[in-house]
Parts: structure tokens; C-alpha cells; sequence
């Protein structure tokens, strides 16, 4: 089955979806996609072909109020 072709199967009650995980858009020739059964895939990229003026730095300290 391809990913044209594919279907999202709607989660039953307590579970999740695979198909609510965003996939990064690798621009390289060198990302490497793991699979796994019943586990989302990840997508690991060469830290050289990482772009990292694209990251900012975040104006919060992430901390929360609780």
C-alpha cells in the first residue's frame, strides 16, 4: 500500500494515531527513516545538513505556573 493509497484509521477510545504525528520535510539525501511496528517512524537526520539559524532562540523561560 502506498502513502497515496493509505487510509487514516480513526483511534478507538485510550489509543492514538500514528498519522497525528507531523514528518519534518528533510531537504537531504542522507536522512535515514527508521520503522518500526506499531510505532511511528522517525526520521534521523545528518547534523550537518541541519540549518541551525532556523531555530530561535524562545523569548520564555518554558517554565510553567504550576
Amino acid at each position: 500500500m502506498s502513502l497515496a493509497t493509505a487510509r487514516r484509521i480513526p483511534p478507538g477510545l485510550g489509543q492514538e494515531s500514528i498519522w497525528d504525528y507531523p514528518r519534518p520535510p528533510p531537504h537531504t539525501r542522507r536522512a535515514k527513516r527508521l520503522l518500526e511496528t506499531s510505532h511511528p517512524s522517525a526520521c534521523y537526520l545528518a547534523l550537518e545538513d541541519i540549518r541551525l539559524k532556523e531555530f530561535f532562540k524562545p523569548t520564555s523561560s518554558g517554565r510553567t505556573s504550576y
